[in-house]
């Protein structure tokens, strides 16, 4: 007889998935998936130090879960790149009242690749977990409780991204309506993140604007309010209240942004609805409870501004289908970058073609200190390098885009 470790997955037979780097992992976009257990993740971040380690064990499913749920339930994401804590808070709070969930995009930031040991609650359904390794044998009761010690491989964000999401925004997490992934970890090259930034947003189906130079000229002349001087916290439950009266407004947003535009007649027809509901936000009576409720809580509806330069737009190399395919096809993949561009083939297919031209509609904060920033934004048309190769090879083993099921393997003894 021998005491030799092996490691047996949990109700899953072991296959090529199981391997801990995971690179060939299975994610089919078009599998029926339930929406993330969010709370199950805000809770155990909460009680347990290090949450940035059960962000990522939680991650590892749920992130491709989350994105397959969106896409088959018409939900059309923001994504935002952001470098900092104080850029998050700044955007999310001027995203808020659109009501369209946002995903925070952290571009660099990672710590280097370390080992893990981690405590994981026994008494939760296993749906993540790729890459990382339990050990049953040592179950410990903490506060009635019992976990287990897992260990693992990771490149982590810092706890401070992970700490707004709990301390901050715990309730708009819980709801789907904000989520933090770290760029590189789901494909992106931290240093020239353009190209996997606007392949995301195909795969996710997020914010994509036609390039027609006249249909982007008259979307970026668009004034967008949003609520200043107060809390997320009190935001969060103003906004709650007033759901109903706020529906016109987010609808006539939404239909602007996800749109499939042939024409600027029809940008027109949607810009045109958008300016009434604003016009109708800021000033009609029909708004005005909502807007006094803002008043007593010290809070003011102000104006987000967005601008470009035109020159620039007409200038711009607009990215294309093909020029996103033949990314691909010249670039050193890997890991992570390797799924994500799997991924894309799979939306082309289902897709059949993707919308003409389109580009990624950036909201590029552009700042050091969100402290100084007025009331603007500038926002960014992107120009794709062909061919690049992404330098991701460090996350070959501790990616995100892992099958959204049950990842994790178990240590066990061979007699």
């Amino acid at each position: 007889m021998s005491n030799k470790y092996n490691t047996h997955k949990v109700n899953d037979t072991i296959n090529k998935n199981n391997s801990p780097d995971y690179i060939n992992g299975d994610v089919n976009l078009l599998e029926n998936v339930h929406q993330p257990s969010y709370k199950v993740a805000l809770n155990w971040m909460k009680v347990i130090e290090h949450p940035q380690v059960t962000f990522d064990f939680w991650a590892r499913g749920n992130y491709t879960k989350r994105m397959i749920y969106n896409r088959n339930n018409g939900i059309n994401p923001l994504i935002v790149p952001v470098r900092s804590v104080g850029e998050m808070r700044w955007a999310y709070k001027r995203l808020s009242l659109v009501g369209i969930p946002v995903e925070f995009s952290v571009l660099g930031s990672l710590s280097k690749p370390s080992k893990i040991l981690h405590l994981c609650p026994s008494d939760i359904i296993f749906d993540s977990g790729w890459g990382y390794i339990g050990a049953l044998g040592s179950l410990t009761k903490i506060k009635g409780r019992e976990w287990f010690p897992v260990i693992g491989q990771a490149r982590l964000l810092p706890e401070y991204f992970i700490r707004w999401l709990i301390d901050e925004v715990p309730d708009d997490f819980i709801d789907g309506n904000v989520f933090i992934s770290p760029a590189e970890l789901v494909g992106i090259d931290g240093e020239q993140p353009k190209n996997g930034l606007n392949i995301l947003s195909h795969i996710s189906n997020g914010t994509l604007v036609n390039s027609e130079t006249e249909i982007a000229k008259a979307i970026l002349q668009l004034d967008i309010p949003y609520v200043d001087n107060i809390s997320q916290h009190k935001l969060r439950k103003i906004l709650n209240d007033y759901e109903p009266e706020l529906y016109c407004f987010r609808k006539a947003f939404k239909e602007l942004i996800v749109s499939n535009y042939s024409s600027i007649d029809q940008v027109n027809f949607y810009l045109e609805q958008l300016r009434y509901e604003v016009a109708e936000l800021c000033k009609s009576k029909k708004y005005q409870p909502f807007r006094s409720t803002l008043s007593k809580s010290a809070g003011v509806l102000a104006i987000l501004t967005t601008s470009f330069p035109i020159a620039e737009i007409i200038n711009q190399s607009l990215i294309s289908s093909s020029s996103l395919l033949s990314f691909t096809a010249g670039s050193a993949v890997c890991g992570a970058a390797l799924t994500l561009t799997q991924l894309f083939e799979q939306h082309k297919q289902k897709e059949n073609s993707i919308r003409n031209n389109p580009f990624y509609l950036f909201w590029k904060l552009g700042i050091t200190k969100p402290s100084k920033v007025q009331n603007r934004s500038l926002i960014n048309l992107v120009k794709i390098p062909k061919g690049k190769p992404i330098n991701l090879e460090n996350n070959n083993g501790f990616h995100w885009l892992c099958p959204p099921t049950n990842g994790l393997a178990f240590l066990g003894i061979r007699k």
